[in-house]
């Protein structure tokens, strides 16, 4: 997220106010919800723009007037976030924007423009979030923007949270049930259950880095000119092949290989070694003269 941030402050210091802007508007306080709600979407959205324009997070309130709550200031020390790199209204001039023709803008909430401002940029306004009255914990009618921000991203994008999104997605999650917790002496399972959900894409990223590294390790190649096969070997505590398929899929395919041929190494209940061949190819003709006896 850190980086995403330094990225857009790159852009914005490089005069990037000729490329489409898409400012994501949250507010009214910086609390823990606000924040990470109006940085996460900004993320989502940057990583779905396919037509080089600029999406950013902008806080309601100026820089020089912004005093962060003691909770915020945790929760950015604990995603690793510098409080520098937040933008704020008087960083990101939106009227100007607007007689560009070059911006669009998603609102974290109802009431965030004033009627003069609102008059403005009403054209510009592609959505909001979150509407006056509207509820989406489920647990003590609070509105959490996070949870509907957090809930979208998964239904969109679900393969694409990376350890960054899910970071910062899940510690406003967890803080939230914690906040619950106190208040009303209970968790909520809806906050947990989406909590738990963010966690996972992140370790099934980290699994599979650490597989295609076993699997580089004694990796050789063979071609022919017109087929790839590679063949590798894998000492491993998993007694079947099975859990490895997607991974095996994801490395081939990462490398363009034709197939791969993978000896599996690992001690039975008993300390026997065991060793097994896992082949894989997306090609049937391919297989077939693999595993040709």
């Amino acid at each position: 997220m850190e980086e995403y941030l330094r990225r857009v402050h790159s852009r914005l210091g490089a005069g990037a106010s000729e490329a489409p802007v898409h400012a994501v508007l949250g507010g009214p306080r910086p609390d823990v919800d606000t924040v990470a709600a109006t940085l996460c979407l900004a993320l989502h959205l940057s990583q779905k723009e396919a037509s080089g324009g600029l999406c950013l997070p902008v806080l309601c309130g100026r820089r020089c007037n912004a005093v962060l709550p003691e909770d915020t200031v945790k929760y950015l020390q604990r995603v690793n976030i510098c409080e520098s790199l937040l933008l704020w209204r008087d960083d990101v001039d939106l009227v100007t924007l607007h007689y560009t023709g070059k911006l669009s803008l998603t609102l974290l909430r109802d009431g965030l423009l004033d009627s003069s401002e609102y008059l403005a940029l009403e054209s510009d306004v592609l959505r909001v979030v979150l509407r006056d009255g509207q509820q989406d914990s489920g647990d003590d009618g609070a509105s959490f923007a996070v949870t509907t921000v957090a809930r979208e991203i998964r239904q969109e994008a679900a393969e694409h949270i990376g350890a960054a999104l899910g970071k910062t997605l899940g510690e406003a999650l967890r803080l939230q049930n914690e906040a619950l917790q106190i208040k009303h002496g209970r968790h909520s399972p809806q906050l947990e259950e989406l909590w738990r959900s963010l966690e996972q894409p992140s370790e099934v990223t980290a699994a599979q880095s650490d597989l295609e590294q076993l699997l580089t390790t004694e990796l050789k190649e063979f071609s022919d000119g017109e087929m790839t096969v590679a063949l590798t070997s894998l000492t491993t505590d998993q007694e079947h092949w099975h859990s490895y398929v997607a991974g095996l899929k994801s490395f081939s395919q990462r490398l363009g290989l034709d197939s791969l041929v993978v000896l599996l190494s690992s001690n039975d209940t008993v300390h026997h070694l065991c060793q097994q061949v896992a082949v894989y190819s997306n090609d049937t003709d391919i297989l077939s003269q693999v595993i040709q006896p």
